[in-house]
C-alpha cells in the first residue's frame, strides 16, 4: 500500500531535505530515508482520530487544505494489522496549536489528503437573444 509522508516542524521546504538522511537512503538496500528523529524528517501523515459517534476526525484535513486556500478537505486512511506500531512517527498531531513527536512510531497513517473547492455551476444556457427588428419592405 501507499504511505502518505509529511516534512514538518521546519519554516521551508528546503529543510525537508536533510543531508543525513540523503546519506543514509543511499546506504540502504532499498534506498528509502530514514523515518523521522526530528524537525524536516520523513514523518507518516497523521491518521484521523474517532471523532463523535466513531466516525474520523478530519479537522487536520480541513485546517491543512484551508491554509492551501481551498474550502473542503478530505483525506483517505489505513492502520496496521493488530494495530502494531509499524509506520513512522507522525512529527505533529495538531495543526491548530503544533504538537510535535517525533519518538513515537503509529498503527495508522494517512493514505491521500484531497483539497477542493465548491462552485455553484450555472443554471443553465442563457436566454436566446432577440433578433433584430425586420425593415419594413
Amino acid at each position: 500500500f501507499e504511505q502518505l509522508y509529511m516534512c514538518v516542524g521546519v519554516t521551508s521546504i528546503a529543510e525537508c531535505n536533510r543531508p543525513a538522511d540523503i546519506a543514509a537512503s543511499k546506504e540502504s538496500l532499498s534506498g528509502r530515508a530514514p523515518c523521522c528523529d526530528g524537525p524536516g524528517g520523513k514523518c507518516s501523515a497523521p491518521a484521523p482520530l474517532p471523532g463523535p459517534g466513531g466516525r474520523p476526525d478530519l479537522s487536520m484535513a480541513m485546517e491543512l487544505c484551508n491554509r492551501l486556500g481551498y474550502t473542503n478537505g478530505d483525506l483517505t486512511y489505513t492502520n496496521s494489522l493488530f494495530s502494531e506500531t509499524i509506520f513512522c512517527p507522525t512529527g505533529i498531531s495538531s495543526v491548530d496549536v503544533p504538537v510535535y513527536d517525533y519518538s513515537s512510531p503509529t498503527a495508522a497513517m494517512s493514505q491521500a489528503i484531497s483539497c477542493w473547492i465548491t462552485r455553484a455551476a450555472p443554471l443553465g444556457p442563457p436566454p436566446p437573444s432577440t433578433p433584430p427588428p425586420s425593415q419594413p419592405p
